[in-house]
């Protein structure tokens, strides 16, 4: 009897272990996804409808970056930080504006994320700023 007793705790706290396990990082991932699609939608309305362009949650979209071949469509925010990359690619807030054509920007955002799909680009990949 107090051997069941002990299995059946260790039960209980290894399933409420478990979905703490998997909430946290579930909330991580819906709550960047969410937060992508309002801002990919802030933009598209911008461009659009030549509409005020908002910022949210003090992430100011100042541009898009599109690689069609490798399926690559990122919002580009100001300044560079994890809660900036953790929404989008992030521009250096000390580099050139976006519209100097003939300067270096950068732009940065997580490998395993953003730019994980940057390993198959190819030489002559058309990419829109």
């Amino acid at each position: 009897m107090f051997f069941q007793n002990k299995l059946k705790l260790f039960t209980v706290l290894l399933f409420i272990s478990g979905t703490i396990l998997i909430i946290k990082p579930s909330y991580y991932y819906i709550k960047g996804y969410c937060v992508k699609y309002i801002l990919n939608n802030v933009w598209n309305n911008y461009k659009k409808n030549n509409s005020k362009l908002i910022e949210l949650l003090n992430l100011k979209p100042i541009g898009k970056l599109i690689i069609e071949n490798i399926n690559l469509n990122c919002i580009i925010i100001e300044n560079i930080n994890d809660r900036t990359l953790h929404y989008g690619l992030g521009k250096l807030s000390d580099g050139v504006k976006l519209y100097h054509s003939s300067k270096n920007i950068v732009i940065a955002g997580h490998r395993d994320t953003n730019f994980n799909d940057l390993k198959k680009i190819k030489i002559n990949d058309e990419i829109i700023l």
